[in-house]
C-alpha cells in the first residue's frame, strides 16, 4: 500500500443529500480508504459517505458509511444561469434571434450556418479582444 500524498485530502464534499429523517447533510467522496466510525467497515476510495460530529463538538469529522446512515442524494432542479448556458452551448433559437436584432446581424438558416468552432472563436475574440490587445502592448 502506498502512502498518500500529504497534499491530497482524505475526502471532498460532493453533493447534498437528505437523511432518512429528512435532515439535509453534505455527502463526501473518499479520496483514500477510510473506516466507518459507527460499524468499522472500510470506506473504499471513490465511495460516498457522510460525516458526524464527535460528542460535545460541532465539527463533522467522523466518517459514516451509507449502511449506517442511509441517504438520498438531492438532484438540483435550479436552472443554469444565462452565462453558464451561453458558455456551454448555442442559445436556443429565440435567444439567437434577439441577439441578431441587438447586433444588427441577420440570423442564418441552419443550412448556411457556419461551423460551431468558428462561432466560438469569433465570440471569444469579440469578448476578450480588447483585453488581449492591451496585454500585448504592455508586454512589449
Amino acid at each position: 500500500m502506498t502512502k498518500p500524498d500529504a497534499q491530497s485530502g482524505i475526502s471532498e464534499a460532493t453533493a447534498h443529500a437528505r437523511l432518512a429523517g429528512g435532515v439535509k447533510t453534505v455527502v463526501y467522496r473518499a479520496l483514500r480508504s477510510l473506516v466507518c466510525s459507527t460499524c468499522a467497515r472500510p470506506i473504499e476510495p471513490e465511495t460516498l459517505f457522510t460525516r458526524c460530529a464527535l460528542p460535545g463538538s460541532t465539527l463533522l469529522i467522523m466518517p459514516q458509511c451509507i449502511e449506517c446512515v442511509p441517504f438520498e442524494i438531492e438532484r438540483e432542479n435550479r436552472a443554469r444561469s444565462a452565462l453558464v448556458r451561453s458558455l456551454l452551448g448555442v442559445p436556443p433559437p429565440p435567444a439567437r434571434e434577439i441577439a441578431a436584432k441587438q447586433t444588427g446581424e441577420h440570423p442564418r438558416d441552419e443550412a448556411g450556418d457556419e461551423g460551431e468552432a468558428a462561432k466560438v472563436r469569433r465570440e471569444i475574440e469579440r469578448r476578450l479582444g480588447p483585453a488581449l490587445r492591451r496585454t500585448r502592448r504592455t508586454a512589449r
